[in-house]
């Protein structure tokens, strides 16, 4: 379990600099912000209960996330072929 947690913290954390694995800060920076968006989520939700509006908005932010993720990846890809 530690060595599949390590694993997952260096693929999505860290970015290859000059030959050595360094955190990224803009990795960091989201990593953080998702995990306060999360404890808030789930705190509010053991305090009022399930609530469709919070869900609708992780839901969003989440698909939102991976869909400029997906599209910045798009755009990098088109300017190194250029």
């Amino acid at each position: 379990m530690k060595r599949a947690i390590k694993m997952l913290i260096d693929d999505t954390l860290k970015r290859e600099k000059d030959g050595v694995r360094r955190f990224s800060k803009t990795a960091l920076t989201m990593a953080s912000a998702w995990f306060i968006v999360c404890f808030s989520y789930i705190f509010h939700t053991i305090l009022t209960g399930f609530d469709l509006a919070a869900f609708s908005i992780m839901v969003g932010v989440a698909v939102g996330m991976k869909t400029t993720d997906a599209f910045s990846k798009k755009l990098n890809n088109e300017n190194i072929h250029q």
